[in-house]
C-alpha cells in the first residue's frame, strides 16, 4: 500500500507540474497528454520524436520544444527512443516502486541508462 507520506509528496510535485503547463500551453499540451497516457508502468515511453509527434497530431517541431522544457524542468529524461517521466512527477506504483524507477531515471537523466532493452 501506497504510504499517505507518498501521496502527499506526489500532490507538491504535481503544484510544480501545473505550474509549467501554464508555460508551456497549446499543443505542447497534446504532447504531454500523449507521454503520459502511452508510457508504461515504468514510466517509460519508447517513441521517437517524430512517432510522438503523430500520436499527439502536432508537428515535430512542437514535440521537440516541450521535450526541451520538459528536460530543462527535470520533469523528463531522455535518450533517442525513449522517454522517461520523472517518477517524484507521476507513476503507477508504490513508495518502494517509485525508489526503483528513481533509480533508473536517475541513470537515464545522466547518460548511465541500465534499463533493460536500452541501447
Amino acid at each position: 500500500p501506497t504510504s499517505k507520506r507518498g501521496n502527499n509528496f506526489a500532490i507538491l510535485y504535481l503544484f510544480e507540474f501545473y505550474s509549467l503547463l501554464e508555460e508551456l500551453g497549446g499543443k505542447k499540451l497534446a504532447v504531454i497528454k500523449y507521454i503520459v497516457q502511452n508510457m508504461d508502468y515504468s514510466n517509460r515511453l519508447d517513441k521517437t520524436e517524430q512517432q510522438i509527434a503523430d500520436g499527439a497530431n502536432v508537428s515535430l517541431r512542437t514535440v521537440k520544444r516541450c521535450i526541451k522544457t520538459l528536460k530543462d524542468a527535470s520533469l523528463i529524461a531522455q535518450k533517442p527512443g525513449r522517454i522517461m517521466l520523472n517518477p517524484k512527477l507521476l507513476n503507477r506504483k508504490n513508495i518502494n516502486g517509485e525508489r526503483n524507477i528513481l533509480v533508473k531515471f536517475e541513470e537515464l537523466n545522466n547518460g548511465k541508462s541500465r534499463i533493460r532493452g536500452s541501447n
